[in-house]
């Protein structure tokens, strides 16, 4: 089944309804650090110069802001809860375009919820709901961004954020509820990059949307044309796309992938989880990919799929090799007519993993249930055979930021299990229960009863 299939009836309602870079040289501005006064964010902006961190004052700015191809830092006071910047379906929300003599100039953002973009609109083409990204170094910290639609007439890309021709950090974010379609293609629901080099690291991404009338491609993300992309400690879960539901690469844009969450996202044709095509190989260890679906009865690739060469699926000329290596992963209750687990076309290599069904040629395959903590909850349980089940594959902290390995091993999925005792052992003092501290505090009265008696005696 090919990529190109046309959207699922059930969701036509919703199409109208809403590389690397060179080291930059630093700045010698001081930065400007006085809490915004000036009535709108793109004031200070206007204001500013190469260098200068503008702090924002909690509350919801109904605006669009242009960095104007400055170098700087926004930081909201009170963070993303408390500090909105608001598109008002105008256009992008945060707009970083940059031209190629400066796109060594770096934006930061932190701290916002940025809404109801509606993208920028260019001959029948929509880019970036939430933030538009061209020519330039970004990072995206601690933000939410959320209800954001790139909706053309033609083509849409990245409901939530657009990246080209930029190096993007994505960190501690919420990319949420966002859309992309056109009347022919939708590409990347929460983030799209094209010629980009995408970091995404502790961030949710659930939600969102990539449709079209000819496909709809990477419903939480699409990364192509030379976008090699790394997603660690990561949820990504119940997006959307005809393919690729919660991640798609193609084009030369090789992904690695390391303890996510890749859980209940949905395609219509391929690639329920992860979509890989056309020269782009996938390295993925220490994942956690279950309960994706395929719905057409033809799909493939419920869990992942990654062909060769997109479009020409009995080709094995390709320019990575490996295109698909797994390790230390679970596959499990993933549903797809062909491949349900895995559907690759291309030279794969699995070890060290929890594969439903099974999977042939590979090193140390188990076909267990994980023992699932269940109720959407893809945390271990106690007695799980995922537990000490895998091999040091050089990291050393789990999706919720515990340490591996635990006890004797290291175990097979984002989570490491720690026994409920032990977790407690990482609680901050400041946060513990009380009972963390009243139990030795008892321990130590009655060890000094005991001698005290003694002592009697």
């Amino acid at each position: 089944m090919g990529i190109g299939a046309k959207i699922h009836p059930a969701v036509l309602p919703l199409i109208f309804t809403l590389s690397f870079y060179p080291a930059c040289g630093s700045t010698d501005h001081d930065p400007d650090d006085r809490p915004m006064e000036r009535p709108t964010i793109q004031e200070r902006i206007d204001a500013a110069g190469d260098g200068d961190t503008i702090l924002v004052a909690p509350g919801t700015y109904l605006e669009n802001i242009d960095f104007l191809g400055k170098s700087l830092t926004l930081r909201s006071e009170g963070g993303p809860d408390v500090t909105v910047i608001d598109g008002n379906q105008v256009g992008s929300v945060v707009m970083i375009a940059n031209s190629e003599e400066s796109e060594c100039k770096k934006a930061v953002i932190d701290g916002f919820t940025i809404r109801n973009g509606k993208g920028r609109q260019l001959l029948g083409f929509s880019r970036g709901g939430g933030i538009y990204c061209s020519n330039a170094l970004i990072e995206i910290r601690n933000c939410t961004i959320t209800g954001n639609g790139a909706i053309g007439l033609m083509r849409g890309y990245g409901g939530g954020v657009y990246c080209v021709d930029t190096s993007a950090t994505i960190m501690n974010c919420t990319i949420s509820d966002n859309i992309t379609s056109g009347t022919s293609y939708g590409y990347g629901g929460g983030i799209y990059c094209s010629d980009a080099s995408p970091t995404i690291t502790n961030c949710v991404i659930s939600g969102n949307m990539a449709i079209g009338l000819t496909a709809g491609i990477g419903g939480g993300i699409f990364c192509e044309d030379f976008s090699p992309s790394t997603i660690t400690n990561s949820t990504i879960s119940r997006n959307y796309a005809s393919g690729g539901g919660g991640i798609g690469c193609a084009m030369d844009s090789p992904s690695t992938i390391t303890n996510c969450m890749i859980t209940e996202n949905s395609a219509l044709s391929i690639g329920g989880g992860v979509f890989s095509g056309f020269y782009s190989p996938l390295l993925i260890t220490y994942c956690t990919i279950s309960g994706n679906i395929v719905f057409d009865d033809s799909g493939a690739g419920g869990g992942i799929s990654c062909l060769a060469d997109w479009g020409y699926e009995d080709s094995y000329s390709v320019l990575y090799d490996p295109c698909l290596i797994i390790a230390n992963s679970i596959l499990w209750e993933n549903c797809a007519s062909e491949g349900p687990q895995i559907r690759a076309m291309c030279d794969t290599y699995v070890s060290y993993s929890d594969v439903q069904g099974g999977w042939s040629g590979g090193w140390e395959i188990m076909n267990a249930d994980p023992l699932f903590v269940g109720g959407g909850d893809y945390h271990l349980r106690p007695g799980s055979p995922c537990i000490d089940a895998g091999f040091d594959a050089g990291h050393y902290i789990d999706v919720d930021g515990q340490l591996r390995p635990f006890a004797d091993g290291f175990d097979l999925g984002a989570d490491e299990y720690w026994p409920g005792f032990c977790e407690a052992r990482i609680v901050p003092i400041s946060h513990a229960p009380i009972f963390f501290y009243l139990i030795p505090l008892l321990l130590l009265i009655f060890t000094g009863m005991v001698l005290a008696q003694s002592r009697r005696e």
